[in-house]
């Protein structure tokens, strides 16, 4: 018999892909014709009646017994799933690896969320009173107004300029509102941010910086603003959260508790949904600015 640890249709130089493919269109004869072929070619220059050197003696035996094993249709099978099975057979522990690698994850994942939901927003942030936080988000803004330790909403905002400048230096809350100063032609001038589309939230964690080259394209959405003469094009994009199933979400292994300098906020929703809304620039407490 040939060799336990290889195939006898190696042992007859018959390459893995092309056995394969020979399974795969049921093209079984034209493989024992190439094994008789190779067999036969081989044979001539090891035949012990050509050949006297005593490993060209073993080397035929060998081939011998390979030929004499595929024969036989259960001794071809067994060689075919000693080549190629094994392969199969890697494959598939890698797939069964990787479903119980992503199900420990899920439920991981799903354990801190639980324990998330037991921390408040209060100790999340690490504030003492109702408080409003600016965020830069994309090229947008956010709002987040956390009235109380369980009670938070999120605004998206309108601004009073098309095009909306780089993160700023200074930001101020007066009445109410957010605004931002920024330098355009050597001028300071003033940008307004106008909370709309309130949403009742909390907060669960932030994306710290170092987690930001896994992409954050599938968490925003981008909206166009036509604003532009007829004609002229689109003048401003705004970006907008996209709430995400948990289990889903790209960023939750990166949560952290306590935010770090340009991490993301990451909030869920009533129902349960996660986004990440923006990074905080700053922040003010209600009752030292009314």
């Amino acid at each position: 018999m040939a060799s336990f640890l290889r195939s006898s249709l190696q042992v007859l130089g018959i390459p893995k892909d092309l056995v394969e493919f020979e399974r795969n269109t049921n093209s079984l004869d034209d493989l024992m014709v190439m094994a008789r072929g190779n067999f036969n070619s081989m044979a001539r220059f090891l035949h012990p009646d050509r050949n006297p050197h005593p490993g060209a003696s073993e080397l035929y035996m060998q081939l011998s017994d390979a030929f004499d094993d595929i024969k036989d249709p259960d001794g071809l099978a067994l060689a075919i799933e000693r080549l190629v099975g094994e392969n199969e057979k890697r494959t598939n522990r890698h797939r069964i690896n990787d479903a119980e690698v992503r199900a420990r994850e899920q439920k991981s994942l799903q354990a801190v969320l639980r324990l998330l939901e037991n921390v408040g927003q209060f100790n999340i942030l690490g504030i003492a009173g109702p408080t409003s936080f600016l965020l830069q988000f994309g090229a947008s803004r956010t709002i987040l107004d956390v009235d109380s330790k369980d009670e938070a909403t999120l605004f998206m905002t309108s601004q009073d300029l098309e095009v909306l400048p780089e993160q700023t230096d200074k930001a101020e809350f007066a009445e109410g509102h957010w605004k931002e100063m920024y330098l355009a032609d050597e001028v300071e001038l003033w940008l307004s941010h106008i909370p709309k589309n309130p949403a009742q939230v909390r907060v669960v964690g932030f994306v710290p910086p170092e987690a930001q080259h896994y992409s954050t394209e599938d968490a925003v959405q981008v909206i166009p603003q036509q604003r532009a003469e007829l004609g002229e094009g689109v003048t401003e994009l705004r970006m907008t959260p996209v709430w995400t199933e948990p289990s889903e979400a790209w960023f939750l292994p990166f949560l952290e508790p306590k935010p770090k300098k340009y991490s993301e906020v990451v909030v869920r929703d009533r129902r349960g949904l996660l986004a990440i809304i923006g990074s905080i620039q700053a922040q003010a407490f209600f009752y030292e600015k009314q």
